[in-house]
């Protein structure tokens, strides 16, 4: 059994990045042209346009071996959650919309998992925020001086990004992601116990 201290720093840290991803996806997920959304006199400014509504689903299998979707309510290592942002446009204008979504740094992006509608491309981003097309390169130079492209881990990807195009008023988009609990946050092994508590955090944040 993990020890208390252990356990306490572990939770701590899947808290704070549950926290700081829900904060990005409430504030800056989304990018609208300003000159479009002024354009849409019948909105109040105090009443955004684009409403964003998020859902965290833990991905099981179940004994037949087919996949399904739980309540993230207990997370541990190795656990893989999908994250599915839905946007829907509650103005009267379209409205062009850039989706953002960050990966926690207790998380580990999933190769090939960011998803949207019509096929829709992503690109991804490290800590830098310098977005490319997956996968992510970096150049090596070689002992004998030649330079060579290495592909970049995806435990190290932060970000991936959509650009959804013109929202229509009354209309609504998802994209979706997977990310997998890193296997190095330790977490102790009654926390199923402590699983109410964690998820109440996650649901009022």
């Amino acid at each position: 059994m993990w020890s208390a201290p252990s356990y306490a720093s572990s939770v701590s840290l899947l808290l704070r990045s549950v926290f700081a991803l829900v904060c990005v996806l409430a504030f800056g997920l989304l990018s609208v042209n300003a000159s479009a959304a002024d354009a849409d006199a019948g909105n109040s400014r105090d009443h955004a346009p684009i409403v964003i509504n998020l859902k965290q689903l833990k991905v099981v299998k179940d004994e037949k071996g087919d996949q399904q979707f739980v309540d993230a309510a207990l997370v541990l290592p190795g656990d893989v959650i999908e994250y599915r942002a839905t946007y829907a446009n509650r103005g009267k204008a379209a409205l062009p919309v850039v989706a953002t979504m960050p990966i926690p740094e207790s998380m580990e992006y999933i190769k090939d998992s960011a998803k949207a509608k019509d096929g829709i491309a992503h690109t991804v981003a490290l800590k830098d925020a310098q977005f490319s097309i997956e996968p992510l390169q970096r150049k090596v130079a070689t002992a004998s001086g030649a330079t060579l492209s290495q592909p970049l881990p995806y435990s190290s990807y932060r970000y991936v990004r959509w650009d959804l195009g013109r929202l229509l008023p009354g209309s609504s988009i998802e994209v979706s992601v997977r990310a997998k609990v890193s296997q190095n946050l330790d977490v102790d092994a009654n926390a199923g116990d402590r699983a109410p508590a964690l998820a109440s955090v996650i649901q009022k944040q």
